[in-house]
């Protein structure tokens, strides 16, 4: 969303109610344009209401990344990815 422009200002405002974070086997993203000022993004995660911090079930262990060039604010967000590391493998 923000290729075509030299700087960005992005904020996800996210509602009061459940989240969640899942993987998806679908492939890759593929963006509709190309990023000519490579990291001009300057992102804001926030809850809709400041006073109740929203939730988010975290289910990608290591697996999500993005490159945020000029800044990374995260307000009354919190993720929980406690059950995520929880595998067969791990469990007794």
């Amino acid at each position: 969303m923000a290729a075509p422009f030299k700087r960005a200002d992005m904020i996800i405002t996210l509602k009061t109610g459940t989240h969640a974070m899942i993987r998806d086997n679908d492939g890759f993203y593929m963006p509709n344009r190309y990023d000519d000022w490579s990291q001009n993004v300057k992102l804001t995660i926030r809850s809709q209401d400041p006073a109740n911090p929203v939730t988010i079930r975290y289910k990608l262990r290591d697996s999500f990344k993005f490159l945020v060039g000029q800044g990374l604010t995260i307000e009354n967000v919190i993720f929980q990815a406690a059950d995520s590391i929880n595998t067969p493998h791990t469990q007794a």
